[in-house]
């Protein structure tokens, strides 16, 4: 155990005499090392810089997706074709046109025939993968429907896979599938 006190004290006298004999491959050497631990640092700052982006992105896009999901797949008998119209700024691209055709064609004339009216709620949501632009969400959804033939509210636990994507407008659905 002794001699590792000694040895230290060598390597640091052997490292002294170096230094006083060569110091400017020393400056060399502490700048060769600043400069790497300046560029680690810089990379850490930035990967956490991005992951802090990535975060508030994928927030935003949940919040969004909840609000969203819950108004696309609640409608009334009654007032379905308003629907299309009132959820408009919810969704973009293609999927907004798809969304439009499918209530118009399919939705709400089922509805009005089974004089149907559907609540959804969101119970969790979980993110399959994401960017600053894109996020790709699982939604967990509980839906309450109503007929006519089943005035007692009947639940159906549900699941979609929802694409958000950032606009200059905000975060928009551009795909909604069922899972």
């Amino acid at each position: 155990m002794a001699e590792a006190p000694a040895r230290t004290g060598r390597a640091v006298r052997a490292l002294t005499v170096t230094v006083s004999r060569r110091p400017e491959r020393a400056v060399r050497l502490l700048g060769v090392v600043v400069c790497a631990l300046a560029l680690v640092g810089a990379l850490c700052w930035w990967r956490s810089a991005h992951q802090d982006r990535l975060d508030a992105a994928r927030a935003q896009a949940t919040s969004t997706a909840v609000n969203a999901v819950t108004d696309l797949l609640s409608y009334d008998y009654r007032s379905i074709d308003q629907q299309v119209g009132n959820t408009r700024g919810a969704v973009t691209g293609g999927f907004a046109d798809d969304y439009a055709r499918l209530v118009h064609d399919t939705v709400a004339p089922g509805a009005k025939d089974q004089q149907l009216s559907m609540s959804t709620s969101v119970l969790d949501t979980a993110v399959v993968s994401g960017g600053e632009d894109e996020v790709e969400l699982l939604v967990f959804l509980d839906q309450q429907s109503r007929t006519r033939f089943t005035p007692k509210p009947g639940f159906s636990p549900q699941q979609v896979r929802v694409t958000m994507l950032r606009t200059p407008d905000g975060w928009r659905v551009s795909q909604l599938r069922p899972v």
